[in-house]
């Protein structure tokens, strides 16, 4: 498996629990990036996400990207500003920059 090009999942966080259709996402996810030889990588913006992980990996996820208490600066963008906005994210959490960031691998 490689490290490059690996698939992304945004996972939508709502009421404390991540929502159905990312959790589907990351199951077709899976069967994708296992197709391509890459790693399914997962990405959660929002206010306490502790735990999150849990919901996340048995869904086959390799890595969780976590971005606690960003939901404003995030909510607050729309449309294609978001792609922009998760690129540059999970560029600063591959650097280890961002300290609200935690990087779960399985």
């Amino acid at each position: 498996m490689t490290d490059n090009n690996n698939l992304i999942v945004y996972c939508e966080f709502e009421d404390g629990h991540v929502a159905d259709v990312s959790l589907e996402l990351l199951t077709k996810g899976r069967e994708l990036a296992d197709k391509l030889g890459v790693k399914l990588e997962a990405v959660v913006i929002g206010d306490n996400l502790d735990g999150v992980e849990k919901e996340i990996f048995p869904y086959g996820a390799d890595v969780v990207y976590k971005v606690d208490g960003a939901v404003d600066s995030v909510t607050a963008v729309t449309g294609r500003r978001i792609h922009s906005i998760l690129l540059q994210v999970l560029s600063l959490l591959r650097a280890c920059c961002v300290r609200a960031a935690c990087v779960l691998e399985r």
